[in-house]
């Protein structure tokens, strides 16, 4: 994909900020861990604090801090209880994202122990549940469980405790498991721009909310995606209308310049430009560029020689 002048997806304050939407944040919990089943309501969810830090005192009492944040901690209240359900967003394949998960679960279980003790006996523990969101285009291949990082041996395994993460891949889940159209379109968009099989079709029949916009090209790195979603403050993206807009500004933007469309010199100069511009925006092939552009397959092996 086309280079992004932002932080990490993992930094981002914006996909924390999409996800911190209570419907959305309901609906991926559940498409993600329920196959689609309404467990989780966004009315029964509140903000729950990121902070996981925690100071502990070693045998010869130095004093020890450990500092972790969470992107998105959220409490669920149901008649069934309390559960805690944490999102950590993810760019990059993380080798040792199991044991960075079980840090994040323990430190919260030590800070419930440490905040809620009472005299009349000990406090029930609330669960946690820690969710990892991949934006990545390549598969994860990065441990899911605590023993993919040991090698125990085998009469031991029975009884070395083990931590799992269930890791969700934008560009292959299932996106009919999710009901908000929202939370649906967000991946159908990223696995469109992942996939990008009929180029010139990519965008056509895409609509999305501004913030879905400007979501899906902070998750894949797309620049442009993003500045063409931040001109619209109302409606829907029509982002196929969007994408046949940003052309057409290009192609003025040349005219403006003092290039004569009517010269052959000046229609060479603008579709070079354009593919140029449209290759570094979304991350990929000349031939590709071209197709989305409708240059003639006669002339594409002049401009490849320029490119």
């Amino acid at each position: 994909m086309g280079e992004i002048h932002r932080k990490s997806v993992e930094s981002d304050p914006t996909m924390k900020d999409y996800w911190r939407n209570s419907r959305r944040f309901a609906d991926l919990i559940n498409g993600s861990l329920f196959e689609g089943r309404e467990v989780v309501r966004a009315e029964e969810l509140s903000v729950h604090d990121t902070d996981e830090s925690a100071i502990t005192a070693e045998r010869n009492e130095r004093i020890m801090t450990i500092k972790r944040n969470r992107d998105i901690v959220k409490m669920s209240k149901s008649d069934a209880g309390f559960v805690l359900l944490a999102l950590e967003n993810q760019q990059k394949i993380h080798s040792y994202m199991p044991l960075r998960i079980a840090t994040y679960d323990i430190l919260d279980y030590v800070n419930q122990e440490r905040m809620n003790k009472t005299p009349n006996g000990p406090f029930r523990l609330i669960p946690i549940y820690t969710l990892v969101i991949y934006y990545g285009e390549t598969r994860w291949n990065g441990a899911t469980s605590l023993s993919e990082l040991m090698e125990i041996p085998e009469e031991m395994k029975p009884y070395v405790n083990d931590w799992h993460c269930k890791v969700i891949q934008v560009r292959s889940y299932d996106k009919d498991l999710f009901h908000d159209e929202e939370v649906r379109s967000f991946f159908d968009a990223c696995q469109r721009l992942y996939q990008m099989k009929h180029v010139p079709e990519v965008w056509k029949g895409l609509y999305l909310s501004q913030e879905t916009a400007v979501a899906v090209g902070v998750a894949t790195g797309t620049k442009k995606l993003i500045e063409l979603a931040e001109r619209h403050e109302e409606g829907k993206v029509d982002m196929c209308k969007a994408f046949d807009d940003f052309l057409k500004e290009r192609e003025d933007c040349a005219r403006e310049q003092g290039w004569n469309k009517g010269q052959q010199e000046g229609v060479y100069n603008t579709n070079l430009l354009a593919i140029q511009n449209v290759m570094k925006a979304l991350g990929i092939s000349a031939e590709k560029a071209m197709q989305i552009l409708k240059i003639a397959e006669d002339e594409r092996a002049g401009y490849l020689k320029k490119l």
